[in-house]
């Protein structure tokens, strides 16, 4: 094991790839067996000074293994906790951590957690954390794999200048045949206090994890976890899956854990939560190959943004399947977020090429989601309160299945437009609800613009114009015993502020004029 602690660094240099700490190990085996042993590094308790230089405090590059046969990897942690960086006003990274494991055959392999915490951060041109867990590459035979977790929690990091925060990539696990196997820890990035003038306060990746895996190969990802942070930035938080369990054949399966993005507070002057991409996720699947990825959680944020506050950009999920493979997605939730933005408070993107779930299947292939949910969020002050955009929902001859998509128990105020749904027709899978929210105060309160067979009822509408409806849509369910948004004793409609007729039976539930 090695430990470096205690220590006052200052760097004046113009290298690009300098440090104050170095860290390079490169092994090739040249397809023989060997037993590698890397023990913990720890850095903690130290002073990096560097001095507007392009040096980093700790520069963890082209670290690789390869071409290892009928060996074993055992791979310590790496701690990078209670340090403090001063001043990386010209380009580089304060921590840059990157490793790969490649072309391993019939081996045993072994990888410790990523630690990095309590450190506090000032004046850092690029991402003060650029952590990328070892790539995978080209494994077979019976290799078999354990990653630890990644902790990045509690760092503090303060930039004047453009700049990132922090930047986590599980990426690249990929081409993996013959029995190959990875199980991945945890990622938890958690209690950061990150303030930077432009820029993300942070950013995550997950792209090519399960990539061309055949012939019984598996890859099990933990769950990730971004919450407790408090963001200022120009843009508050990135997330981005790319090519996740893609191009997967002969048993073959992909494991993704929940993703938890929770108990944030974000001041963005952009896009406070970006889902840039959830892209390629389930995409090629053949034979008996399986994909799962568990739930999808953003609540309780705390969102003020110049742009939108929660903005979906991309999901395409679940397409070209074919013989009995699998694809199933777990409930994906928005809940108890509070937002306020100059654009959209939280929006599905406008693009039907964007929006894809379980398109193109054939043979036996099933792709599965569970329940879709938008509820007990506050939002005001925006463009549209939630914009739902165009969806290619299914295709022909498909075995899809969705449990609901419901919307409920929002409060939209002083927006725009306070719901819209443009294009947006899933009624041959299950039939969308909007219930008990409370739209008001907004220039018109809901559009539902070429959008088919949604119900709509108990819901408070005191806007403008309360409604834009040119299609085929249910207002109403029958009069059915429960208490209703105005505190009546019945459910059926809605409550309308521009409502002129009368309640013949006084049950709270207009009778005239319907």
């Amino acid at each position: 094991d090695n430990s470096i602690q205690n220590n006052r660094f200052l760097i004046d240099t113009a290298n690009d790839y300098d440090g104050a700490i170095i860290i390079n190990i490169a092994l090739n085996y040249q397809n023989h067996s060997g037993a590698v042993i890397i023990g913990d590094i720890t850095v903690m308790d130290n002073h990096f000074l560097l001095n507007d230089s392009h040096a980093y405090a700790v520069l963890y590059k082209e670290n690789s293994i390869r071409w290892l046969n009928e060996g074993s990897v055992s791979i310590g942690s790496f701690i990078f906790s209670d340090n403090t960086l001063y001043k990386n006003n010209n380009g580089n990274n304060g921590v840059y951590f990157i490793g790969s494991l490649t072309h391993l055959n019939n081996d045993s392999v072994s990888v410790d957690d990523i630690i990095v915490s309590f450190n506090t951060v000032f004046d850092q041109t690029n991402a003060a954390f650029y952590l990328e867990q070892y790539m995978a590459e080209y494994w077979s035979g019976t290799t078999t794999g354990i990653y630890g977790e990644i902790l990045v929690t509690n760092n503090t990091i303060s930039s004047s200048v453009s700049s990132d925060g922090i930047q986590i990539s599980q990426t690249n696990i990929c081409d993996f045949q013959d029995d190959a196997s990875l199980s991945i820890g945890d990622c938890h990035i958690e209690g950061n206090n990150v303030i930077v003038s432009e820029g993300y306060a942070i950013v995550f990746y997950m792209d090519n994890i399960g990539y061309q895996l055949q012939d019984n190969a598996s890859v099990l990802v933990g769950q990730v976890s971004i919450s407790s942070n408090v963001l200022s930035a120009g843009n508050g938080l990135l997330v981005d899956y790319y090519q996740c369990g893609d191009t997967l054949s002969q048993d073959s399966s992909c494991t993704l854990g929940a993703l938890q993005i929770v108990n944030n507070i974000i001041d963005s002057t952009e896009n406070g939560i970006h889902i840039q991409q959830f892209s390629y996720l389930g995409f090629e699947l053949y034979d008996d190959a399986v994909f799962c990825l568990a739930d999808i959680h953003l609540d309780n944020n705390q969102v003020e943004s110049g742009s939108h506050g929660i903005y979906f950009s991309q999901l395409l999920l679940g397409e070209n399947l074919s013989g009995s493979s699998v694809c199933s997605f777990g409930n994906l939730t928005l809940d108890d977020n509070d937002i306020s933005s100059s654009g959209d408070g939280i929006l599905f993107t406008d693009n039907v090429s964007s929006f894809r779930l379980g398109n193109s299947m054939g043979g036996n292939s099933v792709v599965s989601f569970q329940d879709i949910q938008v509820s007990h969020n506050t939002i005001s002050d925006s463009a549209s309160g939630v914009f739902i955009g165009p969806c290619l929902f299914g295709g022909e001859n498909n075995n899809l299945g969705l449990d609901s998509f419901m919307i409920s128990n929002n409060s939209i105020s002083f927006c725009s437009i306070g719901l819209e749904l443009e294009d947006f027709s899933i009624s041959d899978w299950c039939q969308p609800v909007i219930k008990n929210n409370s739209i008001d105060n907004c220039s018109i309160g809901i559009i539902l613009s070429q959008s088919y067979n949604n119900l709509i009822y108990n819901n408070y509408f005191d806007n403008s114009q309360n409604a834009y409806d040119d299609t085929d849509n249910v207002w109403n369910v029958v009069k059915t015993s429960g208490r209703n948004i105005i505190g009546g004793l019945y459910l059926g409609g809605n409550y309308w502020s521009d409502y002129t007729g009368v309640d013949g039976d006084d049950d709270s539930l207009g009778d005239t004029l319907l």
